[in-house]
């Protein structure tokens, strides 16, 4: 037996989903609104038994329309590196040290609480 007498003897099969069917009705009622619990009942109705996660996993999968697995949250605002900032202020270009200092001194204020940063500071003057 050759591999064409094969194939018109034997069927393949096809890993088909029992759900795909159903697949215009489903993006139909998902258009209109209905939940996948109440898409869930349609199916089961029709003798195709599927939880809620198979239902959402599949329609996701297949990109049916009016349907989104889950929305994607917009990324939160990346601030930027302190050399970046620092890079910005001056023009002139400045080594790792003095990108540290520029950024500590942004944050130390003349009139802070800090003992021993006032005996640093009394000592620099």
């Amino acid at each position: 037996m050759d591999v064409n007498e094969f194939m018109q003897q034997v069927r393949p099969a096809g890993k088909r989903s029992r759900i795909t069917p159903f697949l215009s009705e489903i993006q139909m009622l998902r258009e209109r609104g209905f939940s996948l619990e109440q898409i869930r009942e349609f199916l089961s109705t029709n003798g195709v038994k599927v939880s809620v996660g198979g239902l959402s996993a599949y329609l996701s999968r297949h990109g049916v329309q009016g349907y989104s697995a889950s929305p994607v949250p917009a990324a939160p605002p990346v601030a930027p590196e302190p050399s970046e900032v620092i890079a910005q202020e001056n023009t002139t270009p400045m080594d790792a040290r003095e990108q540290r200092e520029a950024l500590a001194h942004r944050f130390i204020s003349l009139q802070t609480q800090n003992s021993i940063l006032k005996r640093i500071q009394e000592k620099q003057k």
